[in-house]
């Protein structure tokens, strides 16, 4: 598998310029929970603690986080058999500061887990929290054994 990554330009903005993403719309009714897995409260942020329930909901290929049954952020993904590759992680706006991104990542992994396949995370949330639960999530990322040697001449 090969996978090409590259920050574009919208219309109208600078080249080089970091891309926006626009805000989610779309609602995705047909979600199925992952497992048995429960809401979880969490209260990391000034916000108050909430109920954080999380769907993949994979035919837009992304876990989705949902408090009182409204979406609240999405974790973006492309899978193949054995990987997964996180490309982006978004709180909805009202949303930020209550530990839903935190939430979304956490059950996500553990569904990642439960499939069997490896994390590439892309995504720079993925990444770091990935990173700060390296005791329990380290096993999960994914290691190329391809090494890279430079040559000159």
């Amino acid at each position: 598998m090969r996978l090409l990554v590259r920050a574009v330009s919208a219309p109208g903005e600078r080249s080089g310029s970091v891309p926006r993403f626009p805000p989610v719309r779309a609602e995705w009714s047909g979600a199925h929970p992952l497992g048995s897995t429960p809401p979880v409260s969490t209260s990391p942020g000034e916000g108050p603690a909430v109920q954080v329930t999380v769907t993949d909901a994979a035919e837009q290929h992304r876990y989705e986080g949902r408090v009182d049954g409204q979406l609240a952020a999405i974790a973006e993904y492309i899978a193949t058999p054995d990987l997964v590759v996180f490309t982006h992680t978004e709180v909805l706006p009202g949303h930020e500061g209550r530990g839903i991104a935190s939430q979304l990542v956490h059950q996500a992994l553990d569904d990642v887990r439960r499939q069997g396949s490896k994390v590439l995370p892309l995504c720079p949330f993925v990444a770091g929290w990935m990173q700060r639960h390296s005791e329990g999530y380290g096993d999960l990322e994914y290691r190329s054994r391809t090494t890279i040697t430079a040559s000159t001449g």
